[in-house]
């Protein structure tokens, strides 16, 4: 199985941290590939540079890059044309997100309330 994941369930599973529910780690420990949109890098930095932690970010790049496992997902044109039908009170980020998971057609691992309504093909 491969699976999307967005940067709350990335950042817990990297960090180990309890929030990530144990369905959602094991289907990340369990999976061949997974895609990580490019925009859940750049919020992944955001999020631990307002948490003071910024020097995590290219410890946990140096991560990704080293495990073949990951595959960044970068947003093209085919992710912004699904975009434009996805409902606008999504943010954008998390439009992104799912259009990445539409495109690819793979579960995406998330605990957001919104997306799990968009997108129903979700992990938690």
């Amino acid at each position: 199985m491969n699976v999307l994941i967005d940067t709350h369930s990335l950042l817990w599973f990297l960090t180990e941290n309890q929030s990530l529910s144990p369905k959602a780690k094991t289907s990340i420990e369990q999976s061949q590939i997974i895609y990580v949109p490019t925009i859940v890098l750049l919020e992944l930095l955001y999020v631990l540079q307002k948490k003071g932690q910024t020097n995590k970010f290219s410890r946990f790049l140096k991560e990704l890059k080293n495990n073949n496992r990951y595959i960044m997902i970068a947003v093209d044109m085919a992710v912004v044309e699904e975009i434009s039908a996805k409902p606008v009170d999504l943010e954008m980020h998390d439009r992104i997100i799912v259009a990445c998971a539409e495109i690819l057609k793979v579960p995406l691992v998330t605990k957001d309330r919104k997306i799990k309504q968009t997108y129903l093909q979700t992990i938690w």
